[in-house]
């Protein structure tokens, strides 16, 4: 009887249990197959099946099949989320045991590969019989596969996807692995077994939303290239219980040497074209396919595999490439760009290529080309997905601070696994002293009340002209930005009011990066920019998001890669005609920059953050003052469940950054940042005071024309010689009413304070209005002694502060 087996790894070494073989391949009268010819502009890459049956027998045109998808999630790997399970019944069970034609409608034919010629490896009729019963779980079932017999002419064959026809009783997820297999003749010569694993996909689980009969496709992790027969196995990983009523399916036709179950590595492989076999395994197991109960005399005269397995697989005969050429977008920098010091050179790969083995980053100043690096790391962030890991992409950093200023030429190429080499390149100005002004005194939210010194370095020895503003800051800002829920996007049945949800094979939860953007779009369009929605009509939110989800491949990638989010955003501005609208963005995000940009420049920020998944996020404004701690809370608007929250802000030693999202600290990786192109800052005012610029700036800035206890962004522009601009923005404020014992700024005595003059003590920041104040007993210096005067204080167990 079946049992279980223990190790799938060893079972090279159990060749026996094929009782009764007679070594006769058998009939290959009632294989099907289908060679097929297809022009790229027929080429359909989303949600259909990739395959067509052809001739079974004497050329009689036999089904093929299309309907709608359920994509399957992966709880256990990336490659797993591929996988998907397609309805080909629309019964929710079918009485009795035999199938034929009417249980199973017609499947139409539609190709969605993008060779030329595809082949579908299929030696298997119409489907016959259900196999009840025999599925335990921890198992591999094999098929074997000779594209040659089929497709002539088709070494080197690439396979790209399988299939597996199955039938379940009831919703369930089963987890399985797929398994590409060498043949095995070792044992005999004229009957082929089951050998080494050429390729096994990453484990996944088949999600069956109901019950019915399945075409489970499995695209593989990667194309797998045979030169000859191989075998395709369905590992079930785990138990699976007898309630799920999971079946197999054959056709009529009983062969030998085709199709093997490995259950247990005493039995080995069992041959279920094998009669003597499988009617062993049936009489014990009293697994028989039969009407009626089963007994000691039906099951004697019958046997559970009157038939072959329906396993099939598909790919490209005659070793067409299975990707696309490569192709090179450039995200950052960009074509006629002035770069100043240092830069991330980031690239995308813009034609869909899988097999990119890696990047080459060069650089040209006028004496050819030199390599700055190479990046072979393939890893990139799918935000809410389950496929690709977190990753920068294929990028490069650049510190060119120490090469001369002038034109260059900046190269990148990608290199595929078929030796494939694809470059592309752009020309760039290289500033490596900018004019950007380096603050050397005070911090972001520094406090002030009389007078204070800011004063700067400046980098740049053809520096010519210096101008500061400044800025009313508020301590609330808000975009009053809208909120929009993912899950009214991604539709993919017809019905968009049904939640669009991954799990009914829709693509709701994948939509948070198409969703943020149509957020940030519709503020732009409410300012006036109203083109950025398609001009005189404008389009809905949901013809906006689903655009943007259209250029950034969110469907196909069940989720948005960073690098399709800003190429994306760019086409769909692009392709509309809008040319207002700038995207930039920083992978190396700061409070700072962002506030900066958000509130006194004015520009709509989406930040990216990690997390399992990761999601996007529109940024509605700031508010508050920093903790002592340096904790800041920022607003979002959040697509994923249609609200405005507040989101604690944290930066770390590195100068990375962390928000508490769902009771969980996760970095922020990216901030992308929309602005109208010649826009002009509103509400800045010119502060009268233009130094000679030198290699240090210094300005007075005082509290005359400032509101007390107010903040104020604090912006010096600087420009050189050659007409190069740069700026430093800092956010100060301005409190002359301070409160007795309040050492923070907060307007509020605390235990805070305490902290803070401790910190100070340690060397930290001095207290709000001016160290003097730290001498609480006013013995003309600051001790520890200060420090317990405060507390006696604090706790009604001593005088008040003497400052």
């Amino acid at each position: 009887m079946k049992i279980r087996m223990e190790s799938l790894r060893n079972r090279k070494v159990a060749r026996t249990g094929r009782s009764g073989r007679t070594g006769r391949t058998g009939s290959v009268g009632h294989e099907v197959a289908k060679c097929e010819t297809f022009s790229r502009e027929k080429y359909v890459f989303a949600n259909t099946l990739r395959f067509g049956f052809a001739a079974l027998v004497i050329s009689a045109i036999f089904f093929l099949m299309l309907a709608s998808s359920v994509l399957a999630e992966n709880s256990k790997s990336t490659s797993g989320d591929k996988i998907r399970v397609e309805r080909i019944d629309e019964q929710t069970t079918i009485k009795g045991l035999s199938l034929n034609g009417s249980d199973i409608n017609a499947w139409a034919p539609l190709a969605t590969l993008s060779a030329i010629r595809v082949c579908t490896i299929q030696h298997a009729g119409l489907p016959a019989w259900r196999i009840f019963g025999w599925i335990i779980g921890n198992e591999v079932y094999n098929v074997y596969q000779d594209p040659e017999e089929l497709c002539p002419g088709a070494y080197p064959f690439t396979i790209t996807e399988v299939h597996f026809i199955l039938q379940v009783g009831t919703a369930v997820s089963i987890p399985i692995r797929v398994e590409i297999e060498a043949v095995d003749l070792s044992v005999d010569s004229t009957c082929p077994i089951p050998g080494e694993v050429i390729h096994s996909n990453l484990s996944g689980f088949i999600n069956f939303p109901s019950a019915n009969i399945y075409d489970v496709v499995v695209p593989l992790d990667s194309p797998v290239v045979v030169n000859g027969p191989y075998f395709l196995g369905l590992h079930f990983e785990d138990t699976v219980f007898i309630e799920s009523g999971l079946e197999l399916i054959t056709d009529g036709f009983q062969v030998l040497c085709r199709n093997y179950n490995f259950y247990d590595t005493l039995v080995g492989f069992l041959d279920l074209g094998d009669d003597t076999a499988v009617r062993h395994e049936a009489y014990l197991s009293n697994h028989c396919c039969y009407n009626g109960p089963p007994d000691a005399d039906t099951c004697a005269n019958c046997f559970d595999f009157d038939g072959s397995l329906i396993f099939y697989s598909v790919g490209e005969p005659g070793g067409e490439p299975p990707e696309p050429e490569p192709s090179v977008a450039f995200i950052g920098p960009r074509d006629k760009d002035t770069l100043y010091s240092s830069m991330d050179f980031w690239i995308g790969e813009a034609a869909g290529s899988k097999i990119i083995d890696s990047a080459v980053f060069w650089y040209d100043g006028g004496s050819g080309w030199i390599r700055l690096g190479v990046d072979a790391d393939k890893s990139t962030t799918v935000r809410k997905a389950i496929v690709n890991g977190p990753g920068a992409g294929y990028s490069y950093f650049w510190d060119f601070s120490s090469m001369p200023e002038g034109d260059y030429s900046l190269k990148a190429a990608f290199y595929d696994t078929l030796g494939r080499e694809v470059a592309d390149s752009i020309n760039v100005y290289l500033e490596p002293t900018p004019p950007v002004p380096i603050l050397t005194s005070h911090s972001y939210f520094d406090v002030f009340c009389s007078t204070t010194t800011v004063t700067y370095t400046n980098p740049d020895e053809n520096a010519s002209l210096v101008v500061y503003f400044r800025k009313p800051a508020s301590l609330v800002h808000s975009k009053s930005l809208i909120n929009v829920d993912q899950f009214a996007f991604g539709d993919a049945n017809g019905n968009a009011l049904d939640g669009n949800l991954a799990a009914n094979g829709e693509f709701g939860d994948y939509y948070g990066g198409p969703a943020v953007g149509a957020i940030a779009i519709k503020y732009w369009f409410d300012q006036g920019f109203t083109q950025s929605m398609g001009g005189g009509t404008p389009m809905t939110i949901t013809a906006t998001a689903e655009l943007l989800a259209d250029f950034m491949l969110t469907r196909e990638n069940l989720g948005t890669d960073d690098f399709r989010f800003i190429e994306g955003f760019r086409n769909e501005l692009a392709i509309i005609g809008f040319s207002q609208l700038k995207l930039t963005y920083t992978r190396q995000p700061s409070y700072a920059e962002l506030r900066n940009r958000i509130e006194e420049v004015g520009a709509l920020a989406m930040i990216g953050i990690a997390g399992s998944p990761g999601r996007w996020l529109a940024v509605d404004g700031a508010k508050g003052r920093p903790t002592p701690e340096g904790i800041l809370t920022i607003t979002v608007s959040d697509p994923f469940d249609e609200t405005t929250k507040d989101l604690l802000w944290d930066t770390l030693g590195d100068g990375s950054a962390q928000v508490l999202y769902e009771n969980v600290w996760t970095d922020v990786e990216i901030i992308a940042f929309l602005l109208p192109s010649g826009w002009v800052v509103p509400g800045r005012t010119p502060i009268p005071s233009h130094p000679i610029p030198g290699s240090q700036l210094t300005l007075a800035f005082g509290p005359d024309g400032l509101t007390d206890d107010s903040l104020y962004f604090l912006t010096v522009e600087l420009s050189d010689l050659t007409n190069l601009e740069g700026f430093h923005t800092q956010l100060f404020q301005n409190s002359c009413i301070l409160l007795l014992g309040d050492y923070d700024g907060n307007k509020t005595t605390n235990v805070d304070d305490v902290l803070y003059l401790v910190n100070y003590f340690l060397g930290g920041p001095e207290p709000v209005g001016g160290a003097f104040r730290a001498d609480l007993n006013c013995s003309d210096e600051f001790n520890t002694g200060d420090l317990v005067y405060y507390i006696n204080w604090l706790f009604g167990a001593g005088p008040d502060p003497c400052q």
